[in-house]
């Protein structure tokens, strides 16, 4: 849970500081919304190709919680 939380606080800190350092830079917002479009999709991809793999070996939330 803790590591959920460390990685929310680091989007919520450095992405708007590199948005904003890209909106000054090219004077539109758009390249920094297109970037934030770009690791999105990313993100949404490796979540699904996780679970994909999750499913195939035939594992479930249930059981990895059980193995610790």
């Amino acid at each position: 849970m803790s590591r959920l939380t460390f990685s929310y606080g680091i989007a919520q800190v450095i992405p708007p500081a590199i948005v904003g350092y890209m909106a000054e830079y090219y004077g539109t917002f758009n390249n920094g919304l297109m970037l934030t479009l770009v690791i999105m999709l990313t993100g949404s991809i490796a979540l699904i190709v996780a679970q994909r793999i999750q499913c195939h070996a035939g594992l479930t939330s249930a059981s990895l919680s059980n193995q610790t």
